[in-house]
């Protein structure tokens, strides 16, 4: 069905596809093409429908750097190895913003902050293998409860935390 090209599939083929784990560089240059195919010389892109359909690759995008599923919460879970990334203050479901850096191979300068009441957020690891570490603005360190490789913390509201190995 050309579900990749098709406009109005737009809003569900690409976001979904990083959700599920679609093979990241493959993802990006579709995505890629796509856009370029669909450039107007205003640096617009025309694109069909006008609701979801506008926002449809940076909600693609978004879930390369960032989700959330089941509670818990994923650095860069579908992002193409080698390549660097960057985001800044990204909301995740629960109302925590989240800034992160990828160099292409690992995650860094990871700061957390809950803009909501607070309370407990569960992080999937970013550093396999190593411990997660997690410390509030003035550096004290946080308690952390680990599931395998998630790990759970209290925050509070308006509380900014650093999450390193």
């Amino acid at each position: 069905m050309d579900s990749w090209n098709q406009g109005n599939n737009l809003a569900k083929s690409y976001g979904v596809a990083a959700r599920v784990g679609y093979p990241a560089a493959s993802l990006q240059a579709r995505l890629k093409s796509l856009i370029d195919s669909k450039m107007r010389s205003n640096l617009s892109v025309e694109q069909e429908g006008g609701g979801l359909e506008s926002v449809a690759a940076t909600n693609a995008i978004n879930a390369m750097l960032l989700q959330s599923i089941n509670g818990t919460i994923r650095l860069f879970p579908n992002y193409p190895a080698g390549q660097k990334a960057h985001f800044s203050r990204l909301r995740s479901p629960g109302g925590f913003l989240i800034s992160a850096d990828y160099d292409g191979s690992s995650v860094s300068n990871v700061s957390l902050t809950a803009d909501n009441a607070g309370g407990p957020v569960t992080v999937l690891n970013p550093w396999p293998g190593r411990t997660m570490k997690v410390t509030d603005a003035a550096g004290a360190a946080v308690g952390t409860s680990q599931n395998n490789d998630r790990y759970t913390f209290t925050t509070t509201a308006g509380g900014t935390y650093k999450l390193s190995s």
